[in-house]
């Protein structure tokens, strides 16, 4: 997509001071919007409006994958034939799985996008949290 990076750092700069929201602006729709705001597809169009607790979306992802964060972004990864690669290769518009502490205050697996600082950035409680991407499990091209 034209001028993908100049989209990505106007989305990131809007959603810096966004409050955290299950189903409207959680870790992995907030990753999603990202991808569609590079790609122009949105790869979460199943999950967009069908839960808005933690219980609800634990739950989506159960029944999408049979697992939990990891194994969906897995399979929506490969769906839209995003590679994995390492953690050496990954750049801006890309998007990071994390073990981070999380806005439940738990130690659990989110996803990120890498922005144009090559920071990670996942939505958190108040505004973006901000990690390097030292912290990042797993990585994808967008």
């Amino acid at each position: 997509m034209d001028n993908w990076e100049s989209k990505l750092g106007d989305f990131i700069e809007s959603r810096l001071n966004c409050f955290f929201k299950w189903g409207q602006h959680d870790c992995a729709l907030f990753a999603c919007d990202a991808i569609e705001v590079i790609t122009g597809i949105d790869v979460a169009v199943c999950f967009r409006h069908k839960y808005s607790t933690k219980d609800g979306a634990y739950q989506m992802l159960s029944e999408f994958s049979n697992g939990g964060l990891e194994e969906t972004a897995e399979l929506i990864t490969n769906e839209f034939d995003m590679k994995e690669i390492p953690r050496n290769y990954c750049g801006r518009g890309d998007v990071v799985l994390c073990n981070v502490p999380t806005v439940i205050n738990e130690e659990l697996p989110t996803l990120g996008i890498v922005g144009l600082t090559e920071k990670i950035y996942i939505a958190g409680t108040r505004n973006l949290q901000i990690f390097d991407k030292s912290h990042g499990v797993r990585f994808w091209r967008v």
